[in-house]
């Protein structure tokens, strides 16, 4: 009967219904208590099993709890003996644990015990030993360490081949997780052979709905993301969501995975209703299984705060990203990188909102942890530092912001080649300074370093090729060059059409951006034309309550100014005032530029009183930036060091994207793992 409860708890635990596993588990574990006594193999069975059941359910210091007192329990029953295996295993599952709560030098440590003891019990060509440095490659892949991983992973594989033929379930195990690595490397074409070379094996050997089989179609559908391929992605999604709806039922939680990752595509088509209301499925399925406080729950949290994030619904944005933090502070404590993660996002929201001391703040909270958690080689520290470098470029305040992105782009390098997205990223920011400091020709240098590294990962029509034609047009117009601009900008806008549709953000950039060129050269109707449709489509998205809809106001106005249409430019300034005032408060430069325009506009219409009034209001927002500028640069001032504690500018927005996606390790450490998101 015991057995038959424990064996139970493995199905219901298979199928997320960690409630009745538990339950089960448990009845096991009483009547082996009672037959067996304490000190038998079986209650050790049912007690690790007890563990597992606890950490799906992200209960990790109860499940750390009964692995520690196991381990004391079998160290004094069986070392030594013929079941020393056991200590082994025990070893391995504290450091699944300890990796999931980034404590990564206490998971190696756990995990190479294991191994000294497989290598002890079986030699060095065992199954056990292969399992040791899969475990071992993956905390490596967790510290960013690929090289180290994929060489962990490469040692596992070749001793599979040997002993169990390439066409088995474990070989399809490490085929995947090599070619999540490749991912992140950005090594797309070796990423999806790896990928589907497990995916073939695994429809070959088990029935065609399995888990397994969704877990490839989701990372697959990753590496579909990143390229923009989103069709081929949602393809992708579907097939995984599918299988994990037939065989688990609507309530699991590897369906409200596939939910998260086909909400992150709506996210990059900007359909953000239909991004929430899958993402808010995904939640419900989470809190129905687990209860509010649960790592899962906090992941749809942060999920609906990055979708109000990028509509600019900065208090509805930063009250999810405060759920989710307070969950895990509680779950993981405060020195965890999903911890970090929710302090960058937050410190997203306040740059988007102008508040750079508080940006700054959440941010340095992210890189001290990522400092102390990852060391400073480590992708996520060079995030942290380019996230910082862009509230500098904010403030106009170039030099720092030059440096800090030197810092990124040099761990990005190192970690990753120079043939990586992160790295296009890196060069992205720096030209982004180049330009505002009006270095035109450095900024057009570092643009095609960016460009020629995505085109040859991705080719031609791809969104980031799409915003580095957008970028390089931007600085022929700065250079007077509108017909090169032009050119650039419609190739952009040719490549967003086709990817993305017509109603999506990037392509009111464009719209808005060709319009720039129109206006600097005077054909007033066909720039009007390109800011209405740009208009439009942010109304459209984003409501008449976001700041790039004000700013497209302002843009209109402008040009009826110009065109001596004072009342109508009047009304659309004043429009933009009521929108900017809403979201940015009343002490915003845009206000005072705007203020100054209304006082042309009275001082044209002779209504010098009213003129006054709006010269003042402007000038007394200067004096408060100017102030408040001055305690800014006292912060600057201070010395900085390498390790000191210190994340896009055009990819601020991207990286919510990249890293939404939930690449799945077919190892039973990442079995309960969901990859936090960033900005």
């Amino acid at each position: 009967i015991a057995e038959s409860y424990h064996y139970l708890s493995k199905i219901y635990c298979d199928q997320d219904r960690y409630d009745m596993a538990y339950n089960n588990c448990q009845q096991a574990l009483q009547i082996r208590v009672k037959l067996l006594g304490e000190n038998d193999l079986n209650i050790i069975e049912s007690l690790l099993m007890k563990a597992k059941i606890l950490r799906l359910q992200s209960k990790f210091d109860q499940a750390l709890s009964i692995l520690v007192n196991c381990l004391t329990t079998i160290e004094e029953m069986f070392r030594g003996t013929s079941n020393d295996y056991i200590i082994a295993i025990a070893y391995n599952d504290i450091g699944v644990i300890k990796n999931y709560l980034s404590k990564y030098d206490d998971a190696l440590s756990m995990h190479n015990k294991s191994l000294k003891l497989r290598l002890k019990l079986f030699g060095d060509r065992h199954t056990h030993v292969a399992e040791s440095y899969h475990d071992i490659g993956i905390v490596y892949y967790y510290q960013s360490k690929y090289d180290e991983a994929l060489s962990m992973y490469h040692k596992s594989l070749n001793i599979r081949l040997e002993l169990l033929v390439d066409n088995h379930t474990h070989t399809a195990e490490l085929y995947n997780d090599i070619g999540v690595v490749y991912c992140h490397q950005s090594k797309y074409e070796e990423a999806l052979s790896m990928l589907h070379k497990s995916l073939n094996i695994r429809l070959e050997l088990l029935v065609d709905n399995h888990t397994h089989i969704a877990t490839s179609y989701d990372n697959i559908g990753n590496i579909y993301v990143d390229q923009s391929k989103y069709d081929e992605a949602l393809s992708m999604y579907d097939k995984s969501l599918n299988i994990r709806s037939e065989l688990l039922g609507d309530n699991s939680t590897h369906v409200a995975e596939s939910y998260d990752n086909i909400g992150n595509i709506y996210v990059g088509q900007s359909k953000y209703d239909e991004a929430l209301s899958i993402i808010q499925k995904s939640l419900n399925i989470r809190l129905e299984l687990f209860g509010e406080n649960n790592i899962h729950v906090a992941t749809s949290y942060n999920n609906i705060g990055n979708v109000y994030y990028y509509q600019s619904k900065h208090d509805e944005a930063l009250l999810m990203y405060h759920k989710s933090l307070n969950i895990q502070l509680e779950l993981l404590g405060d020195n965890h990188t999903h911890v970090a993660t929710s302090y960058n996002n937050i410190g997203n929201v306040y740059r988007d909102q102008s508040k750079y001391d508080e940006a700054l703040s959440m941010y340095h909270k992210s890189l001290n942890i990522r400092l102390e958690l990852l060391g400073d080689n480590h992708t996520h520290v060079a995030e942290s530092y380019n996230n910082i470098g862009n509230v500098y470029s904010d403030q106009s305040k170039y030099d720092e912001a030059l440096s800090i992105y030197h810092w990124s782009l040099n761990i990005r390098l190192e970690l990753l080649g120079d043939n990586n997205t992160h790295v296009a990223e890196s060069y992205d920011n720096l030209g982004n300074v180049y330009y505002n400091q009006s270095k035109y020709d450095e900024a057009l240098s570092i643009y095609h370093k960016s460009l020629n590294i995505r085109l040859e990962l991705f080719g031609e029509n791809n969104n980031d090729v799409a915003t580095l034609y957008n970028n390089i047009g931007n600085v022929y117009s700065g250079q007077s060059k509108y017909d090169e601009a032009l050119s650039m900008l419609h190739k952009s806008l040719n490549i967003q059409l086709e990817l993305l549709g017509d109603n999506n953000t990037h392509v009111a950039k464009s719209y808005n951006n060709i319009g720039n060129i129109y206006s600097d050269q005077s054909k007033y109707d066909e720039a009007k034309s390109m800011y209405q449709k740009a208009l439009n489509i942010r109304l459209n998205l984003f409501g008449d309550g976001n700041s790039h809809v004000a700013a497209l106001y302002k843009s209109i106005a402008d040009i009826n100014l110009l065109e001596l249409k004072y009342d109508t430019a009047l009304e659309q300034y004043q429009r933009a005032c009521e929108i900017y005032i809403n979201v940015f408060g009343e002490n915003h430069a845009e206000l005072a530029q705007i203020y100054t325009k209304i006082a042309d506009i009275y001082d044209n219409q002779s209504k010098y009183d009213e003129a006054i009034a709006m010269r003042h209001e402007s000038q007394k927002i200067i004096n408060n930036l100017q102030q408040n500028r001055a305690i800014d640069d006292q912060v600057v001032n201070q010395p900085i060091q390498a390790n000191d504690d210190f994340q896009d500018n055009t990819h601020q927005s991207q990286t919510i994207i990249q890293d939404t996606q939930d690449y799945i390790l077919d190892d039973d450490i990442l079995d309960d793992i969901v990859e936090s998101q960033e900005n």
